[in-house]
């Protein structure tokens, strides 16, 4: 069957239909070399099956980590060209298997951040912090939320702002790194 057959006759939803390289891991430098090619020239389609084999390819078990310098040229490339809700899926999925794709909190934050500035996602922008947090390897703290804290405190009503500390206060919570410290250490 050709690949073109494939993909028109298989799942409408599965990204990868038909594609020759399913279930081989490739290494990170195929992955940098199809970004860049994408970020030069950016078709959409082209640049969610790319990420869709990253995130696909991590459920073999002899799959190495995706290195951070690659989720930080997929999370730019996504917020140049204004992919919202697809780079947000992506990193939703990549948070929840850390242990796969080593997240930077550069990158993390550089997200956050363009979701705060994409109309009607600040909320979305929260939701990744309180999810950020459950992980080992991201611990929201203050430089973190700085910057939505002083955005929202420009742009929005006192009612905004407190609803937002409040917000913050609930979603916040000892990392899982460091419930190893002792008490004395933590304080």
């Amino acid at each position: 069957m050709a690949t073109k057959a494939a993909r028109k006759a298989g799942d409408a939803d599965d990204l990868l239909v038909g594609n020759l390289f399913r279930g081989v891991n490739l290494p990170p430098t195929v992955y940098r070399s199809l970004l860049e090619t994408v970020a030069l020239q950016p078709k959409k389609k082209h640049y969610k099956k790319i990420v869709e084999h990253m995130i696909e390819s991590q459920d073999n078990e002899d799959c190495t980590q995706i290195p951070s310098e690659i989720i930080d040229l997929m999370v730019s490339i996504g917020i140049e060209q204004k992919y919202p809700v697809y780079v947000g899926q992506s990193l939703k999925t990549m948070l929840q298997s850390y242990d796969k794709f080593e997240l930077n909190v550069t990158t993390f934050k550089t997200f956050i951040l363009f979701l705060e500035r994409c109309k009607g996602y600040e909320a979305d922008a929260i939701r990744f912090m309180s999810l950020a947090n459950d992980t080992e390897h991201i611990q929201i703290d203050y430089e973190l939320m700085q910057p939505v804290i002083l955005r929202t405190i420009k742009h929005k009503s006192a009612d905004e702002v407190l609803k937002l500390f409040e917000q913050f206060r609930k979603a916040l919570k000892l990392n899982k790194a460091n419930n190893k410290i002792e008490v004395t250490e933590r304080n």
